[in-house]
C-alpha cells in the first residue's frame, strides 16, 4: 500500500470525529443510572437524558493535529457556542435543566473558554460574556478584525438581544479535556465501572463497543433516533 501522510488529508479527522461520538456513548453509559439514556445526533453530538429530568448536551471535538480547538479564536469553539444558542432559542434545548459540555480529545485550554468554564453564577457568566466580547469589539462597540470563518458566530453570540441566552449557556458550560487518547480513557473507564474479570476485560470491551455500533446502525437504518437506554446496555453487559 502506498504510504500516505495523514496530516495531508482531512478525511481521517472526519471519520474519527463520527466514530468518536458513537464510542463516547459507552463512556457516558458507564456512568448512567437506571432510567437514563444516551443518544447520538438527537439533540447534540452526544446527549444524556437523566431520570431526574436533567440533560447533558455534549459537543465532542476531535483533534488529530496540534491545533487548539478551544483557543480564543478557534472556529470550533464559536460554532459550538452558536449552535447551542440557536438550539436554546428554537426550544430544542431547555437550558434551565441542561448542562452544555464541550469535550475535546486533547489537553488544551484558552483564556475565554476557561473563563466560561469557571463561571458558576449568573453574575459570573455575564461578567465572562462582557470580558470576552471586549476581545472582539472596542469600547465604542466597533468590530475588531476577525476571521470570516467565525464572524457570524461571534456577531450572533455577542448580540445584545442574545445576551440573556448566551449568559445562561455560559453558566451551564463545562469544558472537559482528555490528557490521554479517548480510546485509552474509555478503556480505563470500562475497567473501573464494568466489574469484569481481568482475563475477560479486553474481549468484553471490544464486544460492547461492537454492540453499541450495531445498535446505533440498526436504529439509523430504520430512521429511528440513535438512543441506547442504560437498562439495555446493562442487560447486554451482564
Amino acid at each position: 500500500m502506498k504510504n500516505v501522510n495523514l496530516s495531508n488529508t482531512h478525511v481521517p479527522d472526519k471519520v474519527y470525529a463520527y466514530s468518536l461520538q458513537v464510542r463516547h456513548m459507552m463512556f457516558e453509559l458507564l456512568d448512567c443510572k437506571e432510567g437514563d439514556a444516551v443518544s447520538v445526533e438527537v439533540f447534540d453530538d452526544v446527549g444524556v437524558e437523566k431520570s431526574d429530568g436533567s440533560n447533558d448536551a455534549i459537543q465532542v471535538k476531535s483533534s488529530l493535529s496540534n491545533r487548539n480547538p478551544v483557543s480564543d479564536r478557534a472556529t470550533d469553539l464559536w460554532k459550538t457556542l452558536y449552535n447551542w444558542l440557536i438550539s436554546v432559542q428554537e426550544k430544542e434545548i431547555d437550558i434551565d435543566c441542561t448542562n452544555c459540555k464541550l469535550l475535546i480529545t486533547v489537553d488544551k485550554h484558552g483564556s475565554i473558554v476557561d473563563s466560561f468554564n469557571n463561571a458558576t453564577t449568573d453574575e459570573e457568566a455575564c461578567q465572562a460574556w462582557e470580558a470576552s466580547k471586549n476581545e472582539f469589539y472596542d469600547k465604542e462597540g466597533n468590530e475588531q478584525k476577525f476571521s470570516d470563518e467565525y464572524d457570524d458566530y461571534i456577531r450572533t453570540f455577542f448580540s445584545d438581544k442574545n445576551k440573556s441566552d448566551a449568559c445562561k449557556i455560559i453558566r451551564k458550560f463545562k469544558l472537559e479535556t482528555l490528557v490521554k487518547k479517548h480510546t485509552e480513557s474509555l478503556y480505563e473507564r470500562f475497567e473501573e465501572k464494568a466489574f469484569i474479570a481481568k482475563e475477560s476485560l479486553d474481549i468484553m470491551f471490544v464486544y460492547m463497543l461492537g454492540w453499541i455500533d450495531k445498535q446505533t446502525a440498526e436504529l439509523a437504518e430504520i430512521r429511528k433516533p440513535m438512543i441506547i437506554y442504560n437498562k439495555d446496555f446493562r442487560n447486554e453487559l451482564t
